[in-house]
């Protein structure tokens, strides 16, 4: 009898503990204003496109649509085009930030389409 209440307990606390509320996720874009700030020393590469990021990262973040992060990453490309032959380690280090921003804005938005359940197929994380 003492064993069947135990388990019974058991059974309890982890209903509780892994409620279906308690698993959803966060969708803190923290990791995402790291990146912007990480990127705004390259703003006066060429500051039209580094504004078109932030917009389209702005953009991203309250709409949650992946097309958005897509287009600020493409403009931190176009970021890296205006470099000097001799700025490699730039280049280098925007195409780190490009990676790493693709990834964290993809566990962004497949938290908040799982949260929502929608669908969503990312392009970084499928490269892991």
């Amino acid at each position: 009898m003492f064993f069947l209440g135990f388990i019974v307990a058991v059974i309890f606390v982890l209903l509780i503990l892994y409620s279906p509320e308690k698993m959803k996720t966060s969708t803190s874009p923290t990791v995402i204003f790291d990146g912007e700030r990480t990127i705004v020393k390259y703003s006066g590469l060429n500051p039209s496109s580094y504004t078109e990021f932030v917009n389209n990262l702005q953009l991203m973040k309250t709409t949650h649509e992946p097309e958005y992060l897509y287009k600020a990453l493409d403009n931190l490309e176009d970021l890296s085009l205006y470099t000097q032959n001799s700025d490699l380690h730039v280049v280098e280090d925007i195409k780190g930030i490009i990676v790493s921003l693709g990834k964290d804005g993809e566990t962004y938005i497949m938290k908040y389409a799982l949260d929502k359940g929608h669908s969503f197929s990312p392009v970084y994380l499928n490269t892991l």
